[in-house]
């Protein structure tokens, strides 16, 4: 049985307590490279031109978004790893957070990890939304002009199904990829793991487990708005590492409990 998210984040403020100043240090360095990376998108579109027409602006934007996702990827896995040891109690010096870039095989598992993420949730958000996107086509009156017919009588009627299919399809959405949240931090539990196996595991750890991952994140989410406004980044960011670090140690020790129980060898 898995805690509550109070309980959790209650755990991770203690945690946290006399270690601010070092979690605010590892979080700095990664919300300067994420603004590193929009600078430099800003940079490319100022000096070739925001026109897909021109081949030197796509292939530049092929190069800024490759280096944003190369240069971002490795610190957010080096920012939850530097989190999973402080909440173990492992003292670590903030440069740890640069632990992906130390050799060439650590720096592509975690592009690895997130590119296979990204390919999964974006096809299980297709499925998702799959009767939103149907509502959207036939709500939109170039269909019925393409495919040479007068939309339907009946389309004014069809307005609340498409907010229906909106609001089921992101709720689905987000119950779905939840069980691939453990993935990162099943890299960092076990480095001798690929990227491919962790997320395999994560789908198994995170099996009856959906609703406590989703009650943690949804219970963040008022954090999350004021801190789009840039007020309270600076907290919400280290606590809700350190909440998921502490969420996945949780998780992984009703894991093995259970496997201990069914006499079963744990995945990890």
């Amino acid at each position: 049985m898995l805690p509550i998210s109070r309980i959790v984040k209650c755990n991770a403020r203690t945690t946290l307590k006399n270690k601010w100043p070092q979690s605010i240090a590892v979080c700095l360095i990664l919300i300067g490279a994420i603004a590193f990376c929009a600078v430099f998108t800003e940079t490319v579109i100022t000096l070739f031109g925001d026109n897909m027409q021109n081949p030197i602006f796509r292939v530049m934007e092929i190069v800024a978004t490759l280096l944003c996702i190369t240069i971002i990827v490795g610190l957010v896995e080096g920012c939850i790893r530097w989190f999973w040891f402080l909440m173990l109690g492992k003292e670590i010096g903030i440069s740890e957070v640069f632990y992906y870039y130390s050799s060439l095989n650590l720096f592509f598992k975690p592009i690895i990890l997130y590119a296979h993420l990204i390919v999964r949730t974006t096809l299980l958000g297709i499925v998702c939304f799959l009767p939103f996107i149907v509502m959207t086509v036939l709500q939109d009156e170039r269909f019925y002009g393409l495919i040479g017919n007068h939309p339907p009588i009946i389309l004014p009627v069809l307005w609340p199904l498409y907010y229906l299919f909106l609001a089921l399809g992101a709720v689905l959405f987000i119950l779905v990829i939840t069980k691939y949240a453990l993935s990162p931090a099943i890299m960092v539990i076990n480095e001798d793991i690929n990227p491919v196996d962790a997320i395999s595991i994560s789908v198994t750890l995170s099996s009856g487990n959906r609703c406590s991952w989703f009650g943690l994140f949804f219970s963040f989410v008022g954090w999350v708005i004021i801190s789009a406004f840039g007020v309270t980044l600076l907290y919400t960011l280290p606590f809700f590492l350190m909440s998921y670090a502490t969420f996945a140690r949780f998780t992984v020790s009703n894991y093995r409990l259970e496997c201990s129980y069914r006499m079963c060898e744990p995945l990890i």
